[in-house]
């Protein structure tokens, strides 16, 4: 299921101006959790597996409240710990790649 990232970043947006207590990165992180996700799946509409949620609807979904200072913490950590998932995942994509090229070599695919 994916959503609009520019719909998400908008309404993130507005929350954070309506309400300063919030960190939009972390509402983001949030909604990007598996218990985020399932709670915008619960309220999408489907039609033919496809999933829509309206703004609105997202606007409803409570965030779990922590002071700012524990927020920033959570976001500046699982930024480092993302970062390291994607050049990890990069760099065992091109172990891949030339896995398959040395493959290729001995056994060419016909």
């Amino acid at each position: 299921m994916k959503f609009q990232c520019v719909c998400i970043r908008i309404i993130l947006l507005d929350y954070a101006k309506k309400n300063d207590s919030v960190l939009p990165e972390y509402v983001l992180l949030y909604l990007n959790s598996s218990e985020g996700k399932a709670i915008m799946k619960e309220k999408a509409k489907t039609t033919a597996g496809l999933y829509n949620s309206s703004a609105g609807k997202i606007n409803t979904i409570s965030v779990p409240y922590l002071p700012l200072n524990y927020q920033l913490s959570i976001v500046n950590f699982l930024d480092i710990v993302l970062e390291k998932e994607s050049r990890a995942k990069e760099a065992a994509q091109t172990v891949l790649d030339q896995i398959a090229l040395q493959k290729n070599q001995y056994w060419p695919v016909r």
